[in-house]
């Protein structure tokens, strides 16, 4: 059996992602990726990245609680420059 891997976006850690390219005359490996693009959109930010791939739901959470703990600092850092 195949591992399963949670994909997420990069940049928002979103994890509901579109493939994106291929179309009919793609070449498929045994995960249903293609060769020709290892693209995705994400929805949530709207841009097209290539996914972060995590091997459990543990070390998506901690990738997660670090981006939204980069978040909240350099939104803290901002403030203190605009002052």
């Amino acid at each position: 059996m195949a591992k399963e891997f949670i994909r997420a976006c990069p940049i928002c850690g979103n994890p509901d992602l579109k493939w994106v390219g291929g179309g009919q005359n793609s070449v498929f490996d045994f995960l249903g990726t293609t060769s020709l693009s290892g693209q995705f959109f994400c929805e949530r930010c709207g841009k097209e990245i290539l996914p972060i791939e995590f091997d459990s739901e543990k070390n998506y959470t901690k990738f997660m609680v670090e981006k939204a703990k980069a978040k909240k600092q350099k939104k803290s850092t901002g403030r203190s420059r605009n002052r």
